[in-house]
């Protein structure tokens, strides 16, 4: 059975005598012994035989010429895809272009209403500064002579000594 499978695979050489004499005469022995496999040989023989009598048709040249046509326009398809517009990084930025006005206008709008208030300063210490500056402007001779930046300074320059002492 296994010899059959293997001898099978050889018919079509031995049809074309490419083989080897050896492979030749093992195949010739086999047929010899082997009837399902001559049957097969000979099945194969009268194909390949009604084959190489039948004529094949010759297409004519305007087969040709649009074949040749057709096949060189797949071609070019796949190897050069077609091209698409790319968006211009123009088009890429627009959205974060609309996202920094946003944030543009609400952090003016918020800074607008509510100021820019140091964080460092109490409402103690506002008030404190507050009743310096009435000192300084009610006394004749000012408390301090400094002007109002020059008192918050001060007092930022107090405070940060008092925490952290060196």
């Amino acid at each position: 059975m296994f010899k059959c499978f293997m001898i099978e695979k050889k018919l079509y050489e031995y049809m074309d005598n490419t083989q080897s004499p050896e492979e030749r005469l093992k195949v010739e022995k086999h047929l010899g012994k082997c009837a399902d496999c001559r049957i097969k040989f000979d099945q194969m023989a009268q194909v390949i035989d009604a084959a190489k009598s039948k004529a094949a048709p010759s297409p004519s040249k305007e087969f040709w010429h649009s074949f040749k046509a057709e096949l060189d326009q797949k071609l070019n398809a796949r190897l050069v895809p077609p091209l698409k517009p790319q968006p211009s990084w123009r088009h890429t930025l627009k959205p974060a272009f609309a996202v920094l006005s946003v944030v543009i206008v609400v952090s003016g709008l918020y800074f607008s209403f509510y100021g820019l208030r140091p964080n460092y300063l109490d409402k103690e210490d506002l008030s404190l500064i507050e009743e310096l500056i009435i000192l300084d402007e009610v006394s004749s001779q000012p408390y301090l002579n400094h002007n109002e930046d020059a008192y918050i300074e001060e007092f930022y320059l107090q405070q940060q000594l008092t925490q952290n002492p060196a």
